[in-house]
């Protein structure tokens, strides 16, 4: 916690994050003629900045004019939402792990979250990501908590969870669904492995509960802005016609995209160190984790999948792959003779916590491997 502390309050980047971004939340947030309006709506345009393209802006980042109002207008005070929401982010993680796991690997995992540079950068700038993660894993932990309890509090929260996650980055709304999704399905009947089972991949309880999550979550957005209806039941909640020419949406394009964008992955996002961690803000590509943490990361997911799977396990490699998986859609357009696409480190970030996790179980993996063969 000392550490988290100390890195969150000591590591301010001098520069503020270019391509419109966060300058953008600065600029229109921090008019001097008029403060903006704390209204809890879902963003017609769910984009990095939010504030550009819609009559409201992100909630989560606006508190900053007034946190500057009352303490000062420096650059450390404009991004004290963020560095909050980060540490709040490495509570629930820490939580959410323990849970499931053991104290020993949230630790770890926690530890190396708090020291991912994506996550030191982005703590320290006002844009929706760490305020979106941070709604993820509180999504997360509701789960958690409705699986033990099913109780009528357990299914409010969860849909107070699911709410505050739809009004921020677009990742979060779909993280927001597949949650909801893999409550749905009871693996207790249900095997992917075993088509017989598809007819029962889910029961009456699950249903009628899920529907009660929904209809809190519809409850709570409602209270908080009547007019978050309008958005909440139409296509552009889940693929906002603002981001279109962003991700491909022609079946043959998205598999060359998806070609094009794994190998432009590898290449800049892994083994390509030569980079600057403050590239992350120029949203320059950077290495998303150390080569050790990713191999470690691999090495879980392939041991996972070869032994019985836990309940816990299964539903962290499938929000790891649902955080991962999408910014390969990203649209690769030809410009001077050229592939340009638009994936970005603000695309690549979602999926690092998760990766920490699968990092720390392939180590523990091969920790038990090594110990149990010294004893014998």
């Amino acid at each position: 916690i000392l550490i988290s502390l100390f890195l969150a309050f000591n590591h301010h980047p001098s520069i503020i994050s270019t391509y419109m971004f966060e300058g953008v939340e600065i600029y229109k947030d921090f008019l001097p003629t008029k403060s903006p309006p704390l209204i809890f709506s879902i963003i017609e345009d769910p984009a990095t900045n939010g504030t550009l393209h819609n009559t409201f802006g992100y909630v989560a980042l606006q508190i900053s004019r007034y946190i500057s109002d009352y303490m000062g207008h420096s650059l450390s005070n404009v991004r004290l939402p963020s560095v909050m929401y980060g540490l709040i982010t490495l509570f629930l993680f820490y939580v959410i792990i323990n849970r499931w796991f053991s104290w020993e690997v949230a630790l770890i995992s926690t530890s190396l979250l708090a020291t991912n540079q994506y996550f030191l950068i982005f703590q320290h700038t006002l844009i929706p990501h760490m305020a979106t993660l941070a709604t993820i894993l509180f999504c997360i932990e509701r789960f958690q908590n409705l699986l033990t309890k099913n109780n009528k509090f357990a299914i409010l929260s969860f849909g107070f969870a699911c709410a505050l996650t739809t009004l921020n980055y677009w990742t979060g709304r779909w993280c927001m669904l597949v949650i909801l999704l893999f409550y749905l399905v009871d693996f207790e009947k249900f095997s992917i492995l075993k088509y017989k089972t598809y007819l029962r991949f889910t029961n009456i309880k699950r249903i009628r509960t899920t529907l009660l999550v929904f209809l809190s979550m519809v409850s709570i957005l409602t209270i908080f802005y009547p007019g978050n209806l309008l958005l909440l039941f139409t296509f552009d909640f889940i693929y906002p016609s603002g981001r279109v020419g962003e991700y491909s949406d022609e079946v043959f394009k998205s598999f060359f995209n998806i070609f094009y964008n794994l190998k432009l992955f590898f290449n800049y996002f892994i083994f390509n160190r030569s980079n600057p961690p403050s590239d992350i803000m120029l949203y320059h590509p950077y290495p998303v984790e150390n080569i050790l943490i990713l191999s470690l990361s691999i090495l879980g997911i392939i041991i996972s999948l070869t032994r019985k799977i836990t309940y816990s396990v299964l539903f962290i490699l499938y929000i790891l792959f649902m955080t991962f998986f999408p910014q390969f859609l990203s649209e690769v357009q030809t410009i001077d003779n050229k592939f340009v696409s638009t994936l970005h480190p603000g695309r690549a970030f979602f999926f690092i916590p998760f990766v920490c996790i699968m990092s720390v179980i392939g180590f523990k993996y091969f920790y038990t491997y090594i110990t149990s063969r010294n004893h014998s």
